[in-house]
């Protein structure tokens, strides 16, 4: 079986969708499956973890011509930097020579009228998305995050022969991950390790915001696990914050985050494609939003009592992350009952779920 996957990313976009789709690339490889990508050469991409997964690569050109203004209008048309009707040519080009058993689409620039010219090129179209803001003219479509009343998010966004496969079961969680699972011993429920994580990329400098909070807080001396993105603007700042914590490390970009989710007790974070890693990993989780798509899925995660949720990164302060971060500590118990609880919710069983889903349709 052949799929070709289209995802990009930038300093923009970031990587967490890179991040979700590599899950999927080796899951279907593991299954002897033989996968292609194409993605587009953008300022601040990340091509090097795609070329980490073996995966034959097709690299679009950068381009600065204006973005289409064809009705609907989508809300993130500009991460494209092309026109989608250009964008889908270059893809129909690349597609005729591959003859792939299914297309994955994992763009939020995206929508029915690519996947419509895409259509003939392939048995199958598989859409991972999060937003449920358009339309989609797909097979299968994967939204693996959580919320109330997820049934209804696509209900007039994709045709009715579309199999929709929601919630954390569906998570995209790498082998690592799910290997990792199976060694987990359970945790003490004593704070005395954190892993600060804000992303890839984190341009509006959240991890510096958080050593601060730590440094003001009661867990000041604890073991303190920084992952810095290799594209991240700022990581000799992050380095220089992390000099006032005298037990804290810096880890860039680093091969396998598995082991050092296994080991925290804590994570500060974003919601994103790590959330079900930390969730497989009952790891319990305070968050700041980084994007406006992230807000519902906090909020519904909060009131389900699995994490802390402090808001807009923007809108939270050092004294707000460093206070919640006491409170935590002063009722371990709660924490490790969050943690628990997410272990719970996603399993890291979600690509194989996806790809039973893949074959049923194609045989």
């Amino acid at each position: 079986m052949k799929a070709v996957l289209r995802a990009d990313s930038s300093a923009k976009i970031g990587t967490g969708h890179l991040a979700r789709d590599i899950s999927l690339i080796e899951a279907l490889q593991h299954k002897n499956w033989q996968v292609e990508v194409i993605s587009r050469m953008l300022p601040g991409t990340a091509l090097d973890l795609l070329k980490r997964t073996g995966a034959k690569l097709h690299i679009l050109p950068h381009s600065d011509e204006m973005v289409s203004q064809d009705e609907p209008l989508l809300l993130h048309r500009d991460w494209l930097q092309t026109s989608w009707q250009k964008d889908s040519a270059q893809c129909e080009a690349i597609l005729k020579s591959i003859k792939p058993d299914w297309v994955i689409v994992d763009h939020y620039a995206l929508d029915m009228r690519w996947e419509k010219v895409i259509r003939p090129l392939t048995k199958g179209i598989l859409v991972i998305d999060d937003l449920a803001d358009r339309h989609h003219d797909c097979d299968l479509l994967v939204d693996h995050n959580y919320y109330f009343q997820m049934e209804h998010r696509y209900k007039d966004l994709v045709g009715s022969k579309c199999k929709t496969l929601l919630g954390p079961k569906f998570a995209l969680i790498r082998t690592e991950f799910r290997e990792q699972r199976l060694r987990m011993q359970n945790r003490s429920g004593r704070i005395e390790r954190l892993l600060v994580f804000m992303g890839g990329i984190d341009l509006e400098r959240n991890t510096e915001k958080c050593l601060r909070a730590i440094g003001q807080s009661e867990l000041k001396d604890h073991q303190i696990d920084v992952i810095v993105g290799l594209k991240n603007p700022f990581r000799a700042e992050i380095s220089e914050c992390a000099k006032n914590l005298k037990n804290s490390r810096i880890h860039v970009q680093p091969p396998n985050l598995a082991p050092l989710m296994a080991e925290a007790h804590l994570a500060i974070g974003a919601p994103g494609s790590t959330t079900w890693e930390r969730f497989t990993l009952g790891l319990p989780s305070v968050l700041m939003t980084v994007a406006k798509n992230q807000r519902q899925l906090a909020e519904d995660l909060e009131r389900q009592g699995l994490i802390y949720y402090l808001g807009e990164s923007q809108n939270v302060s050092t004294e707000q992350i460093s206070t919640t971060l006491d409170g935590i500590n002063r009722n371990p118990q709660e924490c490790t009952n969050r943690g628990l609880r997410c272990a719970t919710i996603a399993d890291g069983q979600g690509p194989d779920r996806i790809i039973n889903a893949m074959e049923q349709f194609t045989t």
